[in-house]
């Protein structure tokens, strides 16, 4: 790993723990599970770095922490990644651009149809409400997010 990666990691580590100790040490809230979760997640990220067989893609390790936490809410949330975020800001500015009228979500791991507009790219496509999408574009939907669906 080179030494700018190590360095990155160090300091997201100090972070992590620095908010996880003010919290505890101020005690200004009275749910501190959240402050108990990062600490938990700082621990694990410190093993991962220290027995993990290989060196881990650190970067590809919170991006999969963040698509977790964020997906564990509801089937609609999902974490974006910058270059996403920014594709999907370019996708709202311009309606119309790229749409298949299709409202999705994710169930047993996979992308559901939950409607279809009338008149849509996906009516003419033959999707129906209720389809399961078990791949898009050649990609298994198991890996995505429904927002990269």
């Amino acid at each position: 790993m080179n030494r700018a990666a190590r360095i990155g990691i160090f300091s997201l580590s100090v972070v992590i723990f620095c908010y996880a100790g003010i919290g505890h040490v101020l005690g200004r809230t009275s749910d501190d599970k959240a402050y108990k979760s990062l600490t938990v997640y700082g621990e694990v990220l410190q093993k991962i770095q220290q027995d993990y067989v290989d060196d881990p893609n650190m970067r590809t390790v919170t991006a999969g922490a963040l698509h977790g936490l964020l997906e564990s809410l509801d089937p609609q949330s999902s974490y974006l990644t910058p270059r996403e975020y920014e594709e999907y800001k370019k996708k709202i500015a311009s309606p119309g651009t790229g749409e298949t009228g299709l409202t999705l979500s994710k169930r047993f791991g996979y992308i559901i149809v939950l409607s279809v507009l009338p008149d849509s790219p996906g009516v003419k496509a033959g999707i129906r409400s209720g389809d399961l999408l078990e791949s898009v574009g050649g990609f298994t939907t198991r890996d995505m997010s429904v927002g990269q669906a």
